[in-house]
């Protein structure tokens, strides 16, 4: 297995393990770090607090880098119209990829 290699540093812990779930929905294995360091921030250096996420294996790096632009961008598209999840029915916001709810798929069509 290859060293493990940083894909993604975060503001939030929030943000961190969205892009960590990204990656495992994917069957990328990655670990989170520094989750635990947030509340330093201002009192250490903001790139020393920030939660970052690693991949396991280095060699997953091109798939993974694939999947965090994905997440930049739809974070960065203005959230327009809802889905419907096919599982429950509850509507989400188009940008979601988990319906809130049930956490299942959401469809896009």
């Amino acid at each position: 297995m290859s060293a493990s290699t940083m894909i993604f540093r975060a503001s939030t812990v929030m943000e961190a393990q969205m892009v960590r779930d990204a990656l495992e929905s994917e069957g990328i294995a990655s670990t989170l770090r520094n989750e635990q360091l947030t509340g330093l921030i201002g009192e250490v250096p903001f790139q020393v607090a920030w939660p970052e996420v690693w991949l396991v294996d280095a060699s997953d790096w091109e798939s993974a880098l694939a999947i965090v632009g994905d997440y930049e961008k739809r974070r960065t598209t203005p959230i327009e119209g809802e889905l419907v999840c096919s599982a429950c029915g509850e509507k989400s916001p188009s940008n979601f990829e988990l319906c809130w709810k049930c956490r299942a798929p959401i469809g896009r069509t």
